[in-house]
């Protein structure tokens, strides 16, 4: 039996396809049916990733600092990054990468589940 585009949640209808395949029939369910429970864990997987990636590199960052040299200006600075400038841009690059691939996905999936 080849059920297309449906949840089988239909009494009586819905009952046919378990009666097929008790009597020895295939069963094939062409459905695509969003589960918003899996969409929403796998958005919020993703946002602490990210988050846990962040903390990763802030932490590393504070190690750092307390490993290199001292200059006269580092009291009037909001921040100090102990790197090569090329390393902080490739890693800022990669920060917005993911934040902006995590803000695509989660308007893909927010377009998805709105049709």
């Amino acid at each position: 039996m080849l059920c297309l585009g449906t949840s089988l949640q239909i009494i009586p209808a819905a009952n046919l396809p378990l009666r097929t395949v008790r009597r020895g029939g295939q069963l094939v369910i062409v459905n695509l049916q969003v589960r918003m429970l899996a969409l929403v864990l796998l958005l919020v997987l993703l946002v602490l990733l990210v988050l846990l990636v962040l903390l990763v590199l802030l932490l590393l960052l504070l190690l750092l600092t307390s490993l290199v040299q001292r200059t006269p200006k580092d009291g009037a600075a909001s921040m100090l990054i102990p790197a090569r400038s090329d390393e902080v841009m490739a890693g800022a690059e990669m920060s917005l990468l993911l934040l902006l691939s995590l803000l695509v996905l989660t308007s893909l999936l927010l377009a998805f589940v709105q049709r």
